[in-house]
């Protein structure tokens, strides 16, 4: 993987943070969010992609826990992708990347590489 397909990546994961904070706020300023959220929660299809999301959330997390080392940033991240979904995700994709030094290895093993 060269160097450019992590910079396309850091690009991706913070327009997509970028995007999803501006979601969060828009959403937040323009609906209330329990009862938007019961709304969505009493159809099928609403309760489906809830529970789809939040797979998708600890799916992600298992990556985050296994690169992680310390306790404190495992429980930090949990708590940021549990609360923030993929707006979390892309930030800590961005960090990751970022901090890879363009090294497949150290993109997906982190400080457990060393």
């Amino acid at each position: 993987m060269t160097k450019k397909w992590f910079i396309v990546g850091q690009i991706m994961a913070l327009a997509g943070f970028i995007f999803a904070l501006a979601s969060i706020v828009y959403g937040i300023v323009e609906a209330d969010i329990i009862t938007e959220g019961n709304l969505m929660l009493s159809v099928f299809w609403g309760k489906f992609t809830f529970i789809d999301i939040y797979m998708a959330f600890v799916v992600f997390y298992i990556w985050v826990f296994l690169r992680e080392k310390s306790w404190w940033m495992r429980v930090l991240w949990f708590l940021l992708v549990m609360a923030g979904g993929s707006m979390s995700i892309c930030l800590y994709l961005f960090i990751a990347l970022s901090n890879s030094n363009y090294n497949v290895k150290t993109l997906l093993l982190g400080k457990l590489k060393e």
